[in-house]
């Protein structure tokens, strides 16, 4: 979700006639597979292209922080240890451990008692939300859709890389103009700049 949406939001804003479609590929394969095929133009990825002909914009890093019930959470430090998180009930979206990123692969060895696999976010966040489980989440997607819940970090810290991809020569003006937004915004064109944030990838 994070940071899409406020580029849609920017697009759409700049050119308030133009109709946009976001599908969810559910892994980063799936989304060069789609963007590969025509049947997407662009894909947010956490892993960097597979091969050449790619162009990509580096949109920023994202916090992975564990997200929990108030009730949940109470027993908790800030920051949670990963060994601590490893025996929590937890709850995950099963394609988001499906990434050849270091985030993901982070992610799948703290995931030692999954006791709820969700096909959809929002179940995933009303089960986390009922305290049933805890569940890993960006923190700047949390903050914007769940303001309800408790967000611990990690510690070590961890971060969710995410890159802006399409096939080179292939963009049409919509295209371009998203593209164009994300430098404005301030995303490296072609790779990361100045300091990266401590942890792991």
């Amino acid at each position: 979700m994070h940071p899409l949406t406020p580029l849609v939001a920017g697009l759409r804003e700049r050119h308030p006639g133009l109709e946009v479609q976001v599908r969810d590929a559910s892994t980063a394969a799936r989304a060069f597979d789609l963007v590969r095929s025509g049947e997407a133009e662009l894909g947010v990825v956490d892993v960097m292209p597979p091969d050449a002909g790619w162009g990509r914009c580096d949109l920023g890093a994202e916090e992975i922080v564990l997200m929990a019930s108030p009730a949940f959470a109470a027993g908790l430090d800030e920051p949670v240890a990963r060994a601590r998180v490893a025996g929590l009930d937890l709850g995950v979206i099963p394609s988001d451990l499906d990434s050849a990123s270091a985030a993901a692969t982070a992610v799948a060895s703290m995931a030692g008692r999954v006791r709820a696999r969700c096909a959809h976010r929002t179940m995933l966040w009303e089960l986390v939300r009922g305290g049933t489980v805890a569940a890993f989440v960006g923190r700047d997607t949390a903050n914007a859709v769940t303001p309800w819940a408790v967000l611990r970090s990690l510690d070590p810290p961890l971060w969710r890389d995410a890159h802006l991809v399409w096939r080179e020569q292939a963009l049409s003006p919509a295209g371009a103009a998203l593209v164009e937004l994300a430098g404005l915004a301030g995303h490296a064109d072609l790779a990361r700049g100045g300091d990266e944030p401590p942890g792991d990838r």
